[in-house]
C-alpha cells in the first residue's frame, strides 16, 4: 500500500521549470519540458501575458507482493508570464524534445520626437 501512496505522491508534483530574462530588446523565456512531446506545448498571448500551458502524461507501475499497481495520470500544468509592450507577430520559440527557448521580441519606440541631454557635470547638494 506504501508503494502505491508513494506513486501518487510523485506523480501529483508536476512541476514545469520555467525561467525569464527580461533583456534591452526581448524577454527570454526557457526551460526544461523533460517527457512532454511537442504537440502537447500551447503558447498563448492575452492582456500582456504569456500563456504556456504544458499537457504532462506520467506513468507509473510498482510491483508489491505479487500485485502490480498502474497509475496513469494526464494535466494540464500552466505558467504565466508578464510581458508589456511586445511584438506578438515576432514571438518565436522552439523545442528540441526537452530544452523550450522562447524569444518575445519588445516594441522599440522610435526616438524621433524626443530630446535627449547629455550631462557631462553635475553636484550633488
Amino acid at each position: 500500500m506504501f508503494g502505491l501512496l508513494k506513486i501518487i505522491n510523485e506523480l501529483s508534483s508536476n512541476n514545469i521549470d520555467l525561467n525569464m530574462n527580461e533583456l534591452d530588446d526581448k524577454y527570454l523565456i526557457y526551460g526544461k519540458l523533460q517527457g512532454v512531446k511537442r504537440n502537447n506545448i500551447s503558447i498563448n498571448y492575452n492582456n500582456n501575458h504569456l500563456i504556456i500551458t504544458v499537457k504532462v502524461n506520467r506513468v507509473a507501475n510498482n510491483s508489491l507482493m505479487g500485485n502490480v499497481f498502474i497509475v496513469q495520470q494526464s494535466s494540464n500544468i500552466s505558467k504565466s508570464f508578464y510581458v508589456p509592450n511586445v511584438d506578438i507577430t515576432r514571438i518565436t520559440g522552439s523545442f528540441d524534445g526537452l530544452n523550450l527557448v522562447i524569444n518575445v521580441p519588445k516594441i522599440i519606440n522610435s526616438m524621433n520626437d524626443k530630446l535627449i541631454v547629455d550631462v557631462e557635470t553635475y553636484m550633488l547638494e
